[in-house]
């Protein structure tokens, strides 16, 4: 995607795109047909940042066959400096922007099954997932954006198994569930071991919680007796809407 000044690419911007969210490394627009993504980086607006972006550097995973975790397709150029990128849009929540307590869980496993193939997709091409714990979205699926700093490693499988597991667990259970599952040995094992599969996880916080109840768990609000009493400091930043 090419433009001749800034000019011309913030006129497109105003006029074609509307703003979905900024971070650290920029700001994300959905394009008028609503297809595609565009991600401007704040080095090239802001003096104070300065980091020099290359498209072999941001295209070099575009190749890689994943249906939900969702790299750069294009490159935005100004002239002949990268500006930032274009990625397919997916719908859906940030992960942390949604209540955990209205989540159907027999849903929730599904979507899990699905984003775990691409997780191995990645791991097997040595792709080490990075600053996954705030991008991930959950829609129809879950999905995985920001992935322009993924990088090579060795130990892919391990980082990005971690780096998952320990996203859904800390999504299930920060500040709501944390004195239930400390109470229990196996829980409490497997909520600090980041390598678990989340799954098999959920599965046994799912089998505690409705045999606590007395009743069969298919959303957490359900087992809101077992929610715990007090509110600790959040290791999981969470921002309901």
């Amino acid at each position: 995607m090419y433009f001749e000044s800034e000019e011309q690419l913030f006129l497109y911007l105003k006029n074609h795109t509307t703003v979905l969210g900024s971070g650290s490394i920029g700001i994300t627009f959905l394009n008028s047909s609503g297809k595609n993504v565009l991600k401007i980086f704040r080095s090239v607006t802001d003096d104070y940042y300065q980091d020099d972006y290359k498209k072999e550097d941001i295209l070099r995973y575009s190749s890689i066959k994943t249906k939900n975790i969702i790299f750069p397709s294009d490159v935005i150029y100004v002239g002949n400096k990268v500006y930032g990128y274009v990625s397919r849009y997916v719908k859906g929540r940030a992960l942390h922007e949604v209540n955990p307590l209205k989540v159907n869980l027999d849903s929730f496993v599904k979507k899990l099954e699905v984003i775990k193939k691409d997780i191995d997709v990645l791991s097997k091409n040595n792709i080490v997932m990075y600053d996954s714990l705030y991008n991930i979205l959950l829609g129809r699926n879950f999905y995985v954006i920001d992935t322009d700093e993924y990088s090579l490693g060795y130990n892919a499988i391990d980082e990005n198994n971690c780096a998952f597991s320990s996203a859904i667990m800390l999504f299930l259970v920060d500040n709501y569930f944390n004195d239930f599952v400390n109470s229990d040995v196996l829980l409490s094992s497997m909520y600090q071991d980041f390598k678990v599969d989340p799954i098999q996880f959920l599965k046994e916080l799912r089998y505690k919680l409705s045999t606590f109840t007395g009743k069969e768990i298919t959303c957490l609000e359900m087992a809101k007796k077992c929610l715990n009493k007090e509110v600790y400091e959040p290791a999981y930043i969470r921002s309901l809407i």
